[in-house]
This record gives C-alpha cells, sequence and structure tokens, in this order.
C-alpha cells in the first residue's frame, strides 16, 4: 500500500519530536542545521610589552620611581658609597618613556680627598623592551639616556674642590612586575660629566678653571630600583 507524501510528512513531523531527544532539538539551528559553538579565542603572543594592556587593565601612561644602591667615581681615588634617586617619567609612544629625575651620590674618599659627593637634574629617555615574549609585561628589560646638569664637591684636609657642568650619562636596567601596577629590578647607569668650571680652596685662597680637564672624574650606580605605574 502506497501512502501519500503529504501524509507521510505530518507521520514523521509527529514522531520526530518523540524519537529524537528534545536536548539534540535545542542545539538545532532555525533551518534544521546543528549550531556549532564558537572556537575558543587563541592566546595572543604580545608584541609590545606596553601596548597591549591585557583584559580589563588600563595602559600606563606614567610612572614613578625611587632608587637605592651604591655610586662609585672612576677617576678619583674613593671608596664605594651610597646613591639615591627619584625620577618620573611620561610614556608619550609605544615603548618610548620620557621624564626627568634628580641623582645624589656620597662616596668616602681616600688620599686627597676624604670625601665626595655630588648630585645631579637631568632629563632622561628610555626605550623598553621584552627579553622573552612569552614573558609578556611581566619582565622587561630598558636602556636610557640622560643629559643635565650637575655640581660635585670633593673635600680633603687641608684641600677642597668644587665642579659643575653638564652631566651626561647611559644606562640599562630590567624590572620584574609585583602587580600590574607596582615593578622592582635593577639598574646600572654610567655617568660622564663634562665640567664647565672646577674651583680648587686651598688654605683660603680660591682659584677656578674652565678647563674640564682640570678634575676630570666619571661616577657609576648600580641601585635597586622600585616603580609605581599610573
Amino acid at each position: 500500500m502506497r501512502i501519500h507524501p503529504v501524509i507521510l510528512g505530518l507521520l514523521l513531523s509527529a514522531l520526530v519530536p518523540v524519537l529524537v531527544p528534545a536536548t539534540a532539538l535545542a542545539d538545532e539551528g532555525t533551518e534544521g542545521f546543528v549550531r556549532n559553538a564558537p572556537p575558543p579565542p587563541r592566546a595572543r603572543k604580545v608584541k609590545r610589552l606596553t601596548d597591549d594592556p591585557g583584559l580589563g587593565e588600563e595602559v600606563p601612561r606614567g610612572r614613578f620611581e625611587a632608587t637605592l644602591g651604591l655610586a662609585g667615581a672612576e677617576s678619583i681615588p674613593t671608596h664605594p658609597g651610597v646613591a639615591v634617586g627619584l625620577a618620573v617619567l611620561a610614556r608619550p609612544v609605544a615603548d618610548l618613556w620620557l621624564g626627568g629625575g634628580l641623582d645624589y651620590r656620597a662616596l668616602t674618599g681616600s688620599g686627597r680627598y676624604v670625601s665626595v659627593s655630588d648630585w645631579s637634574v637631568f632629563a632622561q629617555a628610555r626605550y623598553y623592551f621584552m627579553p622573552h615574549r612569552e614573558a609578556n609585561r611581566f619582565v622587561m628589560g630598558y636602556v636610557l639616556a640622560q643629559v643635565g646638569y650637575a655640581r660635585l664637591a670633593a673635600a680633603g684636609p687641608d684641600s677642597a674642590t668644587t665642579s659643575q657642568g653638564l652631566d651626561l650619562g647611559l644606562g640599562l636596567g630590567f624590572g620584574a612586575a609585583l602587580s600590574p601596577r607596582v615593578y622592582v629590578g635593577l639598574q646600572f647607569k654610567f655617568r660622564f660629566p663634562v665640567w664647565a668650571q672646577s674651583c680648587l680652596e686651598i688654605g683660603g685662597s680660591r682659584a677656578c678653571t674652565s678647563d674640564p680637564a682640570d678634575f676630570a672624574v666619571t661616577t657609576w650606580n648600580l641601585s635597586l630600583v622600585a616603580s609605581r605605574l599610573f
């Protein structure tokens, strides 16, 4: 016995809800095609340290940092001393940071000078990079260059020297994240001032020279760095 196609269609439409589980029907689209669940998003590797804010984070635009460490002088007989510093930097584009700060160093001398101290104010530029792409923003390195004004004072048993002039510096460092906004790390900075004037005082008399070679001195800092991003 042949069943009319219309009657066969009505019978099948009545039997499908009974034979097919409701959960399977729930996964079908309006046209009867099973919906495929969208694939999970792939983890995207970070290409830039500061351009990928991460989920729910804001890209930092500035940083405040404090440094504490050792300082030394290469051109005069001294023992390593203490170096402290403060800096504030802003991020105008990509991984470039611009700002300025203040450094102070105090050393104990030997021989001609008993104590040597100097301070400098500077403008600084930094470029940040990631040592490894998988490190994300939690480990970062940077190189820096700075220019500013420096003043140095060296005192001895019977004489004292003061110098002032242009302060030039190069350095590098790295930081590791304690949180998305707090970093700690190390920084090494080498400074080579170009003195515009040096004055020597002996027994109440004072003589000054504008030849920077008369009192050439270079200094270095190796410091712990604590940074707060904002």
